[in-house]
């Protein structure tokens, strides 16, 4: 009988963190945009974050704890900005680029003499620093498509989840809210 209990408590949490999101998917902008992209709701995660996945058929994810953070416009501002991601096709462009730097890694662990170490150096910090710039870069991107519709409540939506610790930010919130201004 507890186990009824607690599994209609979680369905009813369930559905209302569903409704909230649903509900901010009303506007016209977001609407058109999310068609095809299914939207989960993670209740594990311990931080305050959102994110793509998929290549062909799209996933965006939002941390329960996001959808409670959030008023509606900024949710709104921050699922056009995961849409953005969707639109640039970035998780494609990022399965392309992990693919080539892995092909560059086994070239590099291929060569054996001194001389190697040299290049084996150039290329490990040849794909750090331009995979820092390709994240600097897609996170702009997405940025301003989701700009376009809502500036102020996206830098809200921002300042807010960066105020948290435990979340993952990409680039530093104040660097991306003066690109956004």
């Amino acid at each position: 009988m507890i186990y009824l209990i607690i599994l209609i408590f979680v369905l009813a949490l369930y559905s209302e963190l569903q409704f909230t999101i649903y509900k901010s998917c009303n506007t016209i902008e977001l609407y058109k945009n999310l068609r095809g992209v299914n939207i989960y709701i993670d209740n594990h995660a311990e931080n305050s974050n959102a994110f793509t996945v998929g290549i062909i058929k799209h996933s965006i994810i939002i941390s329960k704890q996001l959808v409670y953070k959030l008023t509606e416009l900024e949710l709104n501002a921050i699922l056009l900005h995961e849409v953005g991601h969707v639109k640039n096709k970035h998780s494609l462009i990022n399965q392309i680029v992990t693919t080539a730097y892995i092909g560059l890694v086994w070239f590099t662990i291929s060569l054996t003499d001194l001389q190697s170490i040299a290049f084996i150096i150039i290329a490990i910090l040849f794909i750090y620093l331009s995979r820092k710039r390709l994240n600097y870069i897609q996170e702009s991107e997405a940025d301003n498509y989701s700009a376009r519709t809502d500036k102020i409540s996206l830098i809200s939506g921002l300042t807010k989840i960066s105020s948290n610790k435990k979340t993952f930010t990409h680039l530093g919130t104040k660097k991306r809210v003066q690109l956004i201004k």
